[in-house]
């Protein structure tokens, strides 16, 4: 009894789960698909972690040593992001954030 109590609650707790999920997907049927818009520490830790690799972003170590090298900038991580979908165009002209990115990949080639 307790068994068949328990698969009852998990399917009614699953079906309201999943029911929010579809109202989404139908809402978003109907809209223009926009770019998220990442933070930039959270752009600078998919870079090191090998995200945008697909658009020429090395990972890593290698990651680090470009940084170093000066040989990846704040602006080629943003028009990773764009390229992969991440961000909107209009980023590259966000001073605040371009400026953000900048000085966390300053403090990652402080170390």
């Amino acid at each position: 009894m307790k068994q068949l109590f328990f698969s009852s609650l998990l399917a009614i707790a699953f079906s309201y789960s999943t029911i929010p999920a579809f109202a989404m997907k139908a809402v978003s049927l109907n809209q223009t698909p926009k770019p998220n818009k990442i933070t930039p520490f959270s752009l600078v830790a998919a870079s090191y972690q090998g995200r945008l690799v697909v658009q020429g972003i090395p990972a890593n170590d290698a990651f680090l040593s470009a940084i170093r090298t000066n040989s990846i900038k704040a602006q080629d991580l943003v028009q990773g992001a764009i390229a992969s979908g991440q961000l909107s165009q209009d980023t590259l002209k966000d001073r605040d954030y371009l400026d953000s990115v900048a000085s966390l990949l300053n403090d990652l080639d402080l170390r």
